[in-house]
């Protein structure tokens, strides 16, 4: 696996790479944050920069682009799934395998996209939430910057 400059991956988050059809490792992007008990059983070789992978929420061998929230117990699911730059997946919701999410789409609290035609008839993601996305992204890439002076001070 690795790691992008200013990457976070928070306690008791899981990456699991032992599915993973090749020998290439994950590599997660820049100032991508996999938050407290969030899961990434990995078989895509890539998760973008500027991720938001938040709390319980899964990745189950998806493929993410650049500038991807998946929020709070959100799923997406392998088997040739992407999900494109932008995109938002909101509380709850899944996204099932082999489904294409376009870039800057929104799936709503709760909501299941089990087929591609209910991918390509999602909305553009609302304009607060894009505020919401920046109000999370920017603490959690400081998180790393806090632990480096942290360890500095402890290790001398």
């Amino acid at each position: 696996m690795i790691l992008g400059r200013r990457c976070y991956v928070g306690p008791s988050a899981v990456v699991r790479l032992d599915e993973k059809p090749d020998p290439e490792p994950l590599i997660i992007g820049d100032e991508t944050n996999i938050q407290d008990g969030a899961v990434v059983h990995s078989t895509s070789q890539r998760i973008g920069s500027r991720v938001i992978v938040a709390h319980q929420s899964i990745l189950h061998g998806a493929t993410v682009e650049d500038d991807v929230t998946i929020y709070i117990q959100a799923v997406a699911d392998g088997g040739g799934t992407v999900l494109g730059r932008g995109s938002f997946l909101h509380q709850g919701c899944y996204v099932g395998k082999g489904i294409r999410l376009a870039p800057g789409r929104y799936v709503a609290p709760g909501r299941r996209i089990l087929t591609q035609a209910e991918a390509d008839a999602l909305p553009d993601i609302p304009e607060a939430l894009l505020k919401v996305r920046a109000h999370v992204a920017e603490p959690n890439a400081g998180h790393v910057d806090c632990h480096r002076r942290a360890s500095a001070l402890i290790l001398g």
